[in-house]
C-alpha cells in the first residue's frame, strides 16, 4: 500500500495538475475598472478554517458599489442568492471551457436583478440557486453585470473572483497563471519551523513536536538535533507589495542536502477536496495556536496528492548518519518572489534514547481503555451509553481513540462527554449518540451542543433518539445534551406606526440564542414579502417597491421566525410608506 501511494505521489507530481499553461491570459480582462494596480485582500489557496480560499479577493476601496465587468464573453449560467456563503453570486460560462465567478455582490445588473426577483417571489423564498438557460443572458467581454459588495459570509466590501474549469468545477490560480498580474516585489516570510518526531506505536503513528525554531542564524549556523525519523511544519505567509493583508503561498519546497524531498504547489483544486487542508497543515498547532503551518508529512488518509510535486517517503525524513546536514526551506509567492531559510540538522546521540517530545500530541500515546481507529475503515466505539460511528475516510491516519465524561456544566442537561481530542481533525462527519435523562415533554426540544472558544454554548444539532440525542459532529471535542425552549427574538428596527416614506427600506432584527434560525416568512398587508436575510448581522431587510405595495399608505408587517427546535415567534407591526 505504501509503495503504491509513493507511485501515486510521483505520477501526480510530474507536472501541474491543472492545465494553467493552456489558458490564454489575453482572453480575460479585469473584472474591475479604475482599480489599477490591482490589489488583493485574499489570494488563491490561502488557508481558511476547514477549506482553502477558492479565489482571489479584489479590494474595491472599502465601500460597496464598484462596477463589475464580465472578464470574457459568454452567458450567465447560474445565479445564486444566499444569506451566507457567497451571498449574491453570478457564474458566467465562456466558450473556452472556463467559468468566471463573481461573489458577495451588492447588486446585480438591473435585468438580472429583475429576473432573480421574479423567481424569489414565485418560490416565496429569499435564498435561491438557479441554473440559467444559455439564451437568457448572453454577455460581452467588459459588460457590467453588477456591483461589488458585502453580501453573504463577507466582512468588508470586496469582490471574490474565481475562474473554474466548467466541466470539472476545478478552481484555478489566476495570479500564478498570469491571468492577473499584481504589482508585487515583496518576498514571502518564513516565521517559524517546528520539528516533529515520528514513530510507530503498535501500528499507530506517534507524533509530537520536538523542536521549535523561531529565529534563523545567518548561513545556517545553528544546529537542530532531530530524532531518527522526523518531519517539519513551516509557518510562512506573504504580503502583496505595499499592502498589509496576509496572503498564502504558491509553492513551498524542502531540500535535504540539496535534494528536494518535499514540494507543494497551489495551482488549483477540486471543491470536494478542500477539507483536506486539515491534513496538509499541522492541525494540532492550528487548533491550539491559530497558526496554519504546512507540514511535510503526507498522512495516509490525505487524498489531495495533486498538491504535492514531491513527497519522498511521504514527507518523512531520516538522516543517514550522525553528521551535520543542511535543511533548506524555500517559499514562493504567486508573483515568483522567493525567500529561503537554511538550517543545519543532526541526529541525536546514540545513547540519548532519542529526542524526548516537549509536548505530547493528544493521540500519540495509548490512553486508558483506548480503541484503535483506522483511516481506511469504518470505526465504532461505545462506552457508558455513548456511541460513535466514525466512517472510513474520516481520519487522516490511525489514532488511539478514547472518550470519557466530565463534570456537568451550566446549560447541560446531562454529563459532558470528551469525545477524543479537538487537535485531531475529522474529514467526514461522525455520528455521535449521547445518553440523557430528559423528561418526555422536553425531548422534542433536546439537541447536542458544545462550547466555543469564548465559552458560549453552540448547537451541534441532532434530535432525540431512544435514550438520548444523536447528531452528526464535524470535529472531536466536548459535547453534551441540552434543551432549547426559547423562541427566536424578533425586533423591528423602527417604531410601531413609524413614517418610513423617506426611507429606502425597513429592517427587522432576528436572533436565536442556541439552535439557530431555521426559517422565516414575512407578509405586508397579507401578501408575501421578499425580505433579504443578512445572516452575519442577524437582520432582515425589505426594500420598498411601489410596484409591490401602495405608496403614501399605512401597512401591516407580519414576520414569523422559527428555530431548528421548532420554537417560533410572530411579530405584527405597522408602518407608513
Amino acid at each position: 500500500m505504501k509503495k503504491m501511494r509513493q507511485i501515486l505521489l510521483l505520477i501526480l507530481g510530474c507536472g501541474s495538475f491543472l492545465p494553467l499553461q493552456a489558458l490564454d491570459t489575453a482572453y480575460y480582462r479585469s473584472p474591475l475598472d479604475g482599480q489599477m494596480p490591482l490589489s488583493l485582500a485574499g489570494n488563491f489557496g490561502e488557508p481558511r478554517t476547514n477549506h482553502f480560499h477558492s479565489g482571489i479577493d479584489f479590494r474595491v476601496g472599502g465601500q460597496p458599489g464598484a462596477k463589475l465587468h464580465a472578464v470574457a464573453g459568454g452567458y450567465v449560467a447560474r445565479i445564486a442568492v444566499s444569506p451566507g456563503g457567497y451571498g449574491n453570486a453570478i457564474y458566467i460560462n465562456h466558450p473556452n471551457g472556463t467559468t468566471s465567478v463573481y461573489a458577495h455582490l451588492h447588486a446585480f445588473a438591473p435585468d438580472i436583478e429583475a429576473y432573480i426577483t421574479r423567481i424569489q417571489y414565485a418560490k416565496k423564498r429569499f435564498a435561491v440557486d438557479e441554473n440559467i438557460p444559455p439564451t437568457a443572458f448572453p454577455v460581452q467581454k467588459g459588460q457590467v453585470i453588477g456591483t461589488a459588495g458585502n453580501s453573504g459570509n463577507s466582512f468588508g466590501a470586496h469582490l471574490h473572483f474565481e475562474i473554474r474549469e466548467t466541466a470539472t468545477a476545478k478552481t484555478l490560480n489566476t495570479v500564478a497563471s498570469g491571468i492577473f498580474r499584481m504589482a508585487d516585489d515583496v518576498a514571502p516570510q518564513i516565521h517559524r519551523i517546528v520539528f516533529y518526531e515520528y514513530r510507530q506505536a503498535d501500528g499507530v503513528p506517534a507524533i509530537a513536536p520536538c523542536a521549535d525554531v523561531r529565529s534563523f542564524a545567518a548561513g545556517g549556523a545553528q544546529v537542530v538535533t532531530v530524532p531518527d525519523t522526523f518531519f517539519v511544519a513551516i509557518d510562512a505567509d506573504d504580503r502583496q507589495g505595499g499592502q498589509s493583508g496576509i496572503l498564502g503561498l504558491h509553492r513551498l519546497t524542502v531540500a535535504l542536502d540539496n535534494d528536494v524531498v518535499f514540494a507543494y504547489r497551489m495551482d488549483g483544486f477540486l471543491f470536494k477536496d478542500t477539507r483536506y487542508i486539515n491534513s496538509l497543515y499541522a492541525y494540532d498547532l492550528w487548533t491550539a495556536q491559530s497558526r496554519p503551518m504546512i507540514k511535510t508529512y503526507v498522512e495516509p488518509g490525505n487524498n489531495m496528492l495533486y498538491l504535492y510535486d514531491k513527497a519522498a517517503d511521504e514527507g518523512l525524513m531520516t538522516l543517514p548518519d550522525r553528521d551535520v546536514h543542511t535543511l533548506c526551506i524555500t517559499a514562493f509567492d504567486d508573483a515568483g518572489n522567493t525567500s529561503h531559510v537554511v538550517l543545519r540538522v543532526a541526529r541525536a546521540a546514540a545513547d540519548s534514547g532519542g529526542v524526548q517530545p516537549s509536548v505530547a500530541a493528544a493521540d500519540s500515546l495509548p490512553p486508558v481503555k483506548p480503541v484503535k481507529m483506522y483511516h481506511h475503515s469504518d470505526n465504532y466505539y461505545e462506552c457508558g451509553g455513548m456511541r460513535i460511528d466514525v466512517p472510513a475516510g474520516s481520519l487522516y491516519r490511525p489514532v488511539w481513540f478514547s472518550a470519557d465524561t466530565l463534570p456537568r456544566t451550566d446549560g447541560a442537561a446531562a454529563a459532558v462527554w470528551r469525545i477524543h481530542h479537538n487537535t485531531t481533525p475529522l474529514h467526514l462527519a461522525a455520528r455521535l449518540h449521547l445518553p440523557a435523562d430528559v423528561p418526555a415533554r422536553w425531548r422534542a426540544k433536546a439537541l447536542m451542543a458544545s462550547y466555543n472558544s469564548k465559552g458560549n454554548v453552540v448547537s451541534a444539532g441532532g434530535a432525540w433518539d431512544g435514550d438520548g440525542v444523536t447528531a452528526k459532529i464535524a470535529s472531536f471535542g466536548n459535547y453534551f445534551v441540552t434543551i432549547d425552549t426559547l423562541p427566536p427574538a424578533v425586533k423591528p428596527l423602527f417604531a410601531d406606526s413609524a413614517d418610513l416614506r423617506k426611507h429606502e427600506r425597513l429592517s427587522v432584527k432576528i436572533i436565536d440564542d442556541l439552535s439557530g434560525v431555521d426559517s422565516y416568512s414575512a407578509a405586508i398587508d397579507g401578501e408575501w414579502a421578499l425580505m433579504e436575510y443578512d445572516a452575519k448581522e442577524n437582520v432582515l431587510h425589505y426594500l420598498f417597491n411601489k410596484a409591490r405595495i401602495k405608496r403614501n399608505a399605512a401597512h401591516t408587517l407580519t414576520v414569523t421566525v422559527s428555530d431548528r427546535q421548532r420554537n417560533s415567534t410572530t411579530l405584527k407591526t405597522r408602518f407608513v410608506w
